[in-house]
Order: structure tokens, then C-alpha cells, then sequence
């Protein structure tokens, strides 16, 4: 999974909203649209379809540049249910 690490490619919500999304795939995809744009959308899924090997070092990396981003994410991000 090529998306695993993007943090762009998460989808917080309460579990209802989550289970619906995740049993509509129209609708999962329009969603995802309104929350990210279609030219991210369509880039995340273009990169979810190819297969990644990471190297140890590279796995470091990542998890250096997740804390960081995670930081920065948290503190802009909105809590969105559709309930």
C-alpha cells in the first residue's frame, strides 16, 4: 500500500460515518472529493493501486517526517461527522 504513510489519505470520523462511507463506494468517493480536492483524490487513488518495498532506513524517515506532519495537522484540523 503506497498510501499507508500519506496522511492526506486518512479519513477520521465517528464509526457510523465510517462504516457508511466504507459500504458506499459512490459515495465514500464524493466525500473523499469534497474533503480533498479532486486532484488529490485522484493522485491518492492513482498511488493506492502500486506497491511500495521500504527500506529500514527509509521506514525511519517516514516515521520522522509522520511526527512532524501529524503535529502540524492536528493543530489546523476540524472534526467533520454527518450525522
Amino acid at each position: 500500500m503506497a498510501t499507508r504513510w500519506e496522511l492526506f489519505a486518512v479519513y477520521g470520523a465517528c464509526r457510523e460515518c465510517h462504516d457508511y462511507v466504507d459500504t458506499h463506494p459512490k459515495e465514500k468517493k464524493r466525500v473523499f472529493i469534497w474533503l480533498m480536492g479532486r486532484h488529490l483524490y485522484e493522485k491518492l487513488d492513482r498511488k493506492s493501486k502500486t506497491t511500495v518495498k521500504y527500506l529500514p532506513s527509509e521506514l525511519k524517515e517516514i516515521r520522522k517526517e509522520l511526527r512532524f506532519d501529524l503535529k502540524e495537522t492536528l493543530a489546523n484540523q476540524s472534526q467533520v461527522c454527518y450525522n
